[in-house]
């Protein structure tokens, strides 16, 4: 009986997921004029749900499909996204176009993180910042998230 109440949590999280992510791709699809790509339609849409919905956010946090979606699939999700890039594309750049950018990338981490710090914000929050603020945004984030252990809800 309780794995039945289990299977019948992980399929309506599964569900409700799905249905979150099919609406942030039609959505993006619609305001692709816009510049609003379905990453932060789908984070738009789950801070709705999980502020609105209690109940729903607790049964997908409980049911580990949310554990599973936010570590392996979005981990799986930047590694396919990173295949978009070919070598060449990467190489035209020339070694100092890929180290100007190394450079930024790590500088704008490192400024990101001594200022949090200054600021008295904790050092999980503060690595959590600055990686969404100096490699791509949200994606970044939520990865970085999963590594350090940080709260989800910090």
């Amino acid at each position: 009986m309780r794995a039945k109440i289990y299977k019948t949590r992980k399929i309506y999280a599964a569900t409700i997921l799905i249905i979150l992510a099919a609406i942030s791709i039609l959505a993006a699809n619609f305001l692709s004029a816009f510049g609003i790509s379905a990453l932060i339609i789908a984070v738009i849409l789950g801070a709705i749900l999980a502020n609105s919905s209690k109940k729903s956010a607790n049964l997908i946090a409980r049911s580990g499909i949310l554990a599973i979606s936010t570590k392996q699939i979005l981990r799986l999700g930047i590694v396919l996204y990173g295949f978009k890039i070919s070598l060449d594309e990467a190489l035209s750049i020339g070694y100092a176009g890929i180290l100007s950018a190394f450079i930024i990338v790590f500088s704008s981490f490192i400024v990101g993180y001594f200022i949090c710090r200054i600021f008295g914000i904790d050092k999980k929050l503060s690595v959590l910042i600055s990686s969404g603020s100096s490699i791509c945004g949200a994606a970044a984030l939520m990865a970085t998230q999963s590594i350090v252990k940080a709260s989800p809800n910090a």
